[in-house]
């Protein structure tokens, strides 16, 4: 092994211990802003927003180890596809932190308009939405781009789900005024999460490029 080899990959392992720990913090983010849904608990929003600064630092800690690795390493052909993956796999993650943090936050923002709706759709789609975040984070170790793409299917049962929830929650407005506001707020917290669902898509096309070099959409 030359020299520049070790180092690529050694590089690549911290990278990848980096990149699991964010996403581990990405899924309790997004455990833990349902969470805050179901009991309305707006203290534990706010601690669940202040946590997003973490994962942040972490996707800047990664983002500079790539471009690091870029500039002194100077990989090419598939070394260069895993490092531009990973910067971009730390992105999606932090955007996904970002989605889960707007939840809270809605929470804070609703205050004591605490929501009694019936969220039974929206616990699925934050429990699919973190499913499928353990799962493409065990494709991008396994470098399994095969079961990538299952992954990014799985988020037509999000969008599905969303569509469910939008449904119910214009039928209530109709049917009762008097709850818009509260029910607006838990259709911006389906919101992310659809958005969340599409993010993991994102993460599954990198592993794809990373593996094959194909740009591919999964995400339709």
């Amino acid at each position: 092994m030359t020299p520049t080899r070790y180092l690529l990959d050694k590089d690549e392992t911290l990278v990848q211990k980096k990149l699991l720990h964010m996403g581990e913090m990405t899924v309790k983010a997004i455990t833990d802003a349902v969470d805050c849904m179901q009991r309305w608990d707006v203290d534990f929003a706010k601690e669940v927003v202040d946590a997003d600064a973490n994962i942040n630092e972490q996707q800047r800690v990664i983002e500079e180890e790539c471009l690091v690795a870029i500039a002194t390493q100077q990989p090419v052909a598939g070394d260069l596809r895993v490092i531009v993956a990973d910067m971009h796999i730390a992105e999606e993650l932090e955007r996904i932190a970002d989605h889960a943090a707007d939840i809270a936050k809605l929470i804070i923002q609703a205050g004591d308009e605490k929501c009694t709706l019936e969220l039974e759709n929206i616990t699925r789609m934050a429990d699919k939405c973190s499913s499928m975040l353990q799962q493409v984070m065990e494709a991008y170790v396994d470098r399994d781009d095969k079961q990538a793409k299952v992954i990014a299917a799985q988020d037509n049962t999000v969008d599905k789900l969303h569509e469910d929830v939008v449904n119910y929650l214009m039928s209530e407005m109709c049917s009762d005024s008097g709850l818009v506001l509260c029910k607006t707020y838990v259709m911006w917290i389906a919101h992310n999460l659809e958005r969340i669902g599409d993010r993991v898509t994102n993460i599954s096309e990198r592993i794809v490029f990373m593996m094959s070099g194909e740009n591919l959409d999964l995400n339709r």
